[in-house]
């Protein structure tokens, strides 16, 4: 006759050996315009991947010193492009967004 506490004990093995579900893994970050200019386009991608993700802004525009929330997660360092309504655009690469909740995006 199996004993309740064999069946607890696998049962807490299977837990801890499965790890983190990934949504545990997911951050927000407060992605903030620290231009000077609106921003009409910004894309991340996980700086070991090929494909960018879709603009986040979705056709909005974010004004100056205002901010959008990013999931982030599993990975940490993200490359960013960013565009602006005056046509100039900001390429950063490398990008830790797992440090800090907010991530100020500026021109240099």
């Amino acid at each position: 006759m199996p004993r309740p506490a064999a069946g607890l004990f696998a049962l807490l093995a299977i837990v801890v050996l499965a790890g983190p579900s990934a949504a545990a893994l997911v951050k927000t970050v407060a992605i903030v315009n620290g231009t000077r200019t609106v921003m009409v386009a910004l894309q991340f991608k996980p700086s070991d991947a090929a494909v960018w993700r879709p603009d986040i802004l979705n056709h909005r525009s974010l004004g100056i010193q205002k901010q959008i929330a990013f999931d982030v997660g599993p990975a940490c360092f993200f490359d960013v492009k960013a565009m602006f309504e005056d046509g100039h655009r900001i390429n950063k690469q490398r990008v830790n967004l797992c440090k800090s909740p907010t991530y100020l995006l500026t021109d240099f």
